[in-house]
Parts: C-alpha cells; structure tokens; sequence
C-alpha cells in the first residue's frame, strides 16, 4: 500500500491499482489555473486561452503528460504544443 498523487506518472507506468476513496478521505487534486493579476492585466487574452485549457484538461491528461516528460524524456515545449493542438486549442 502506498499514497500517490492521481497525477503521479508512476502510478500507471507501474502498473499500481488506484483504489477509490469511498470514505472521501483525501482532498482532490482540483487543476486550478493561477496567475498574478498585474500579469493577466497585462496579457487580458490569457485569461481565455487558460478558461480554455482548464475546461479540457484532466489529471489522466496530466498525469499522461507529465509521463512523458518525467519517464519518456521528451521535452515540455513539444509535449505542450502536441496537446494544445490535439485538443484544439493550437492550430
């Protein structure tokens, strides 16, 4: 028995069961987009590209993702970018 984070890439490439908290016991692990206001200020038109992101992304998608970078080795830009388009939020 051990403790992961839903996003942990290890869990799956290891083959660990996730077990369901019947008893709701453990927090989410809600993904939650956080910017200093002086910079979306500055940027106005992040704010919809983040809404955009936050209303497809998964912890599955985050845990695929971070897998790929932290086990797989490929670099983030490209693992963003191929998602980004993936999703459509990219062309």
């Amino acid at each position: 028995v051990g403790q992961f984070g839903t996003s942990d890439p290890v869990v799956e490439a290891s083959g660990f069961v996730l077990l369901e908290d019947d008893k709701g016991l453990q927090n989410a692990e809600n993904l939650v987009p956080i910017v200093n206001t002086a910079w979306l200020t500055a940027h106005p038109q992040a704010e919809a590209a983040l809404d955009a992101l936050s209303a497809v992304l998964t912890t599955e998608d985050l845990a695929t993702l971070i897998g790929k970078v932290a086990i797989g080795r490929e670099k983030a830009p490209d693992v963003a970018l191929e998602y980004l388009q993936a999703k459509g939020l990219l062309k």
